[in-house]
């Protein structure tokens, strides 16, 4: 791991930890054919929920996004790609030789019900 792809994980993350108290929609995308995540080969999730605790522990190396009566976790030393853009992250992580995870976490603010969220347009 290189120490700006180190600095800019560790920048990505602080940021999600900052959004305690705010709704956030996860779309989980596992597909077993390695980087490729047509509907045919991936199995995906989708929740919504505001978020009351983040953490990574670093023993297990394991990122934790917690609301009431849900544990979304990801294990932080296999992620290989990490961008955010506005209120949105996505995360990619190599599982193995051929399964990768593909994570999605987008913020609103409360009490934004719009579907794109404050900058939508709508």
């Amino acid at each position: 791991m290189t120490e700006e792809f180190k600095t800019k994980l560790i920048a990505n993350l602080q940021w999600l930890g900052d959004q305690i108290g705010k709704e956030v929609k996860i779309v989980d995308k596992i597909t077993c054919n390695k980087g490729n995540y047509d509907r045919h080969f991936t199995s995906t999730s989708q929740f919504n929920f505001i978020i009351v605790h983040f953490g990574v522990a670093f023993s297990g190396a394991i990122g934790r996004i917690e609301g009431k009566n849900v544990h979304f976790q990801f294990k932080t030393d296999y992620i290989v790609k990490i961008d955010k853009k506005e209120n949105e992250l996505e995360i990619e992580l190599d599982l193995d030789t051929k399964t990768s995870r593909l994570i999605n976490f987008k913020v609103k603010e409360p009490g934004d019900n719009r579907v794109g969220g404050p900058t939508s347009g709508r």
